[in-house]
C-alpha cells in the first residue's frame, strides 16, 4: 500500500455523496443535497478521502462543531472492490496522523478560532510535547446503532462495527443521543485528547447544537446511560 489521506473539497464531497453515499445507505439516513449544501456553506461539514496510488479507496464525511476541534462521523465508506484489504484501519490511522499534524501550535493565538484560520497548512506542525499549544481536532465521535428491537443480522453488524472501532482505539461513552426515535450509543476516537465524562458531554453537545440549532434545551440532546 502507498496510501495517504487527503482533505476533500466541496466538489469532491458532492461527488462521493452522489455516487456512493446515496447508493450505500438507506434513504432514512441520507442527507438531502439542500442540507449538505447548507452544512458546507456554514463550514461545519468536512470530508477526507483515502487514496492508494492516487486511487480513491474510501472516504469519511464528518460534522464539526463551530471551532472545528470536535468531529462527528456522518458516513464512512470503503469502495466495494477495496473491501477486506485492511483499508478502513489504514484510513483511521492516517486520518489521525493528518489531524495531529495539520494545525500550527507555534502560533501565539488567543483562541482555537484564531488557530483555525491555519487549518491543515502543512508547514504548521504540531509539537506533541506541549499540549497547551495544540489547537487542532481533539477527537471524533462515532454513533453506533443500539440493540433495541434489532434483529440478528443487525446485531451481528453492530458487533462487527463495535469490534472494529475498538481495535482502532475508540471506546464507548456512557452518553446517548436523546432526540432520535432510534436508540444510538456514542463511541469516541481520541485524536489528541481523552477527556473525562463531563468534558466529553460538552464536546458532543458542541457538535449537536451546531448542526441542530432548533434545539434550545440542552437536555434534549443527550443523556447518560447511568441516569
Amino acid at each position: 500500500m502507498s496510501c495517504e489521506v487527503r482533505r476533500l473539497d466541496t466538489k469532491e464531497i458532492f461527488f462521493v455523496y452522489r455516487r456512493y453515499v446515496a447508493n450505500f445507505f438507506e434513504d432514512e439516513f441520507i442527507l438531502t443535497e439542500a442540507a449538505l449544501s447548507n452544512l458546507l456553506a456554514r463550514k461545519i461539514y468536512i470530508g477526507y478521502g483515502l487514496y492508494d496510488n492516487n486511487n480513491l479507496v474510501g472516504f469519511g464525511l464528518f460534522f464539526t462543531n463551530r471551532t472545528g476541534n470536535v468531529m462527528l462521523l456522518d458516513y464512512y465508506v470503503t469502495l466495494k472492490k477495496y473491501r477486506r484489504l485492511g483499508y478502513p484501519s489504514r484510513f483511521w490511522q492516517l486520518l489521525k496522523e493528518r489531524l495531529i499534524n495539520g494545525y500550527g501550535p507555534e502560533l501565539k493565538v488567543k483562541s482555537i478560532t484564531a488557530a483555525h484560520k491555519y487549518f491543515i497548512r502543512p508547514e504548521n506542525k504540531v509539537d506533541l510535547g506541549n499540549k497547551d499549544n495544540y489547537f487542532g481536532v481533539e477527537g471524533i465521535f462515532i454513533e453506533l446503532e443500539g440493540v433495541q428491537d434489532a434483529d440478528r443480522k443487525a446485531l451481528r453488524e453492530r458487533a462487527r462495527k463495535l469490534l472494529f472501532y475498538r481495535n482502532i482505539g475508540s471506546y464507548m461513552t456512557d452518553t446517548v443521543p436523546n432526540f432520535m426515535d432510534e436508540e444510538y450509543n456514542v463511541m469516541y476516537f481520541p485524536v489528541f485528547k481523552s477527556p473525562g465524562r463531563e468534558e466529553l458531554n460538552k464536546m458532543l453537545l458542541s457538535v449537536y447544537m451546531n448542526i441542530l440549532p432548533s434545539f434550545k434545551d440542552r437536555k434534549k440532546y443527550i443523556r447518560r446511560l447511568t441516569e
